[in-house]
């Protein structure tokens, strides 16, 4: 058949054209039935071409069936799909309720550990800044008793920057 349709020939292209049109093998036309008695490749597409259409004819046609129950059978299926997927979704609908509640535990939690924490290091030994091998940046001096305690290590420091 590959051969047939590479042909040139114009009895075949007359054939080719006008064999599609024809509805059975009785109604060909004188000429181009001569044709296909000396055209081996024209003969083996028409004969190919009529047992197809005898093939398909003897199918049941789907269009000829009634189908009254399909709208119902797609809807029922649908409403099938719908319940699988809110049946799947239940359970993250306590979520949102539980997000609420979380954010006020963890927030009053903060607020406990935060002051706890305040108050530890308030009544505990105040943190000093060390070096590696441990010697405080920050020297201690002994807290003043009274304002004359101050002055003097005011005055003290004034006579050793002036020397």
């Amino acid at each position: 058949m590959f051969g047939f349709l590479k042909k040139h020939n114009s009895a075949c292209g007359r054939l080719l054209a006008s064999i599609e049109d024809i509805k059975q093998r009785e109604a060909i036309p004188t000429t181009l039935t001569q044709h296909m008695a000396s055209c081996v490749e024209c003969r083996v597409a028409v004969d190919q071409l009529f047992e197809s259409r005898a093939l398909l004819s003897s199918l049941p046609k789907q269009a000829e069936e009634a189908r009254p129950w399909f709208a119902t059978r797609v809807m029922a299926a649908i409403d099938e799909q719908e319940s699988k997927l809110e049946r799947s979704l239940e359970p993250w609908i306590v979520v949102p309720r539980l997000a609420s509640r979380l954010a006020w535990v963890s927030a009053l939690v903060l607020l406990l550990s935060g002051s706890w924490l305040v108050g530890r290091h308030s009544t505990g030994s105040a943190w000093i800044p060390t070096d590696l091998a441990g010697e405080t940046y920050i020297d201690r001096h002994p807290v003043p008793v009274d304002n004359d305690d101050v002055l003097n290590n005011l005055g003290s420091r004034v006579g050793e920057s002036a020397e």
